[in-house]
């Protein structure tokens, strides 16, 4: 876990080895990883680079950011930014004070150079509960993984995070390719520890592993960090995000194990009781662009996609589900980077994709295209 002061650090570092780069590029931040690939007298950190031609420098007045923490200080840029016509925009973590009080040096990105999405918590490995539990750290190395999953030149998180019914997701900024470079960086360009220039590591504690199966999901960090250990990946499947529903189905690492603290437990997670089936949908065209999308409906005793239009932003569509069969929704949203055409069954183009089992006796819910 990096500290702040570490997270800030790492920050200038990169910050003033652009500055070195004689305008080759303008801006960077780093993602967090690190690695020796096999040479254990040297370290490269891994960073994201920009070119002068999309970000803009500029002394905003730290009053603007309205910063309490780590986590703000990015929202304070991201939100600072918007505000004046910009993309995005991010710390350097360099500040000065001129005699009108603290100001914050700031990276502004142009418009068009990336877009904004919410993703899923636990999709940057932040688990499915409050990711500000976990340090900001942690959000870029999860951003960093989710651009490289995803096809993207790059990704960094912007502090911003919301709940929309039981899912926590994050604001992540993505870079398409050709907007943004990666590089391995070594330390003593950074002025960061090289692994020849680091103290010996102290000798390795072993813990054992717990028996988290059957647990609900919303105790499982609890027990998992008594024993000295970390959360994994979370294979979740049921559409359900709420903790208190879920119960952990398996897990990874075999109970009594004896492993090295801070090891990674995984596990998967099932429903904890059976849910009831739905009624009908209600379907609200809340995208953060306001663009318009195209509904598909697919009943699995049919198994044909059904066109329901185009629902423009801010109207809904009420789609009833057929009793005892599995239904899917997809609003396909044609702005989307990757999508290249094609139906509902095309991932890249897919803005929001739900399904549940249809009842008669079940409830209505209502749904948001984001």
């Amino acid at each position: 876990m990096a500290s702040d002061f570490e997270i800030g650090r790492r920050f200038r570092a990169v910050n003033d080895w652009c500055v070195r780069s004689s305008g080759v590029y303008a801006a960077g931040w780093p993602n967090f990883h690190s690695e020796t690939y096999h040479n254990p007298l040297r370290t490269v950190y891994g960073h994201f680079l920009l070119k002068p031609s999309i970000v803009h420098w500029r002394d905003v007045p730290a009053t603007e950011y309205g910063a309490t923490d780590m986590r703000t200080r990015f929202t304070g840029a991201y939100d600072y930014a918007v505000r004046h016509g910009y993309q995005h925009g991010f710390p350097n973590f360099h500040e000065a004070n001129y005699g009108q009080g603290v100001v914050y040096g700031t990276f502004l990105i142009l418009p068009g150079a990336c877009e904004w999405r919410d993703v899923p918590a636990a999709e940057l490995g932040l688990g499915t509960g409050d990711p500000t539990r976990f340090p900001m750290n942690r959000w870029f190395t999860g951003a960093s993984d989710y651009a490289a999953r995803r096809g993207y030149a790059a990704a960094m998180p912007n502090g911003h995070y919301a709940n929309y019914g039981g899912e926590y997701v994050c604001g992540v900024v993505v870079f398409p390719p050709g907007k943004a470079a990666w590089a391995d960086i070594r330390g003593r360009e950074l002025g960061l520890w090289e692994d020849s220039l680091r103290p010996p590591d102290p000798p390795k504690q072993m813990t054992v592993v717990p028996n988290i199966v059957g647990l609900l999901s919303s105790k499982v960090n609890e027990v998992l960090e008594a024993a000295r250990l970390r959360q994994g990946y979370v294979r979740n499947f049921t559409y359900e995000y709420r903790s208190d529903r879920l119960v952990v189905a398996e897990q990874d690492i075999e109970a009594g194990k004896e492993v090295i603290e801070g090891t990674r437990v995984s596990y998967g997670l099932k429903l904890a009781q059976q849910p009831q089936g739905v009624k009908s949908v209600v379907l609200v065209n809340r995208h953060q662009q306001s663009r318009p999308v195209e509904i598909y409906h697919l009943d699995s005793a049919v198994g044909v996609w059904s066109s329901k239009g185009t629902l423009y932003y801010g109207g809904y569509y009420v789609i009833p589900f057929a009793s005892g069969r599995m239904n899917w929704l997809v609003a396909v949203d044609r702005g989307l980077i990757n999508c290249n055409g094609g139906g509902p069954e095309n991932i890249s183009c897919q803005r929001f994709n739900w399904r549940a089992v249809g009842d008669s006796g079940g409830s209505q819910v209502e749904l948001h295209v984001q």
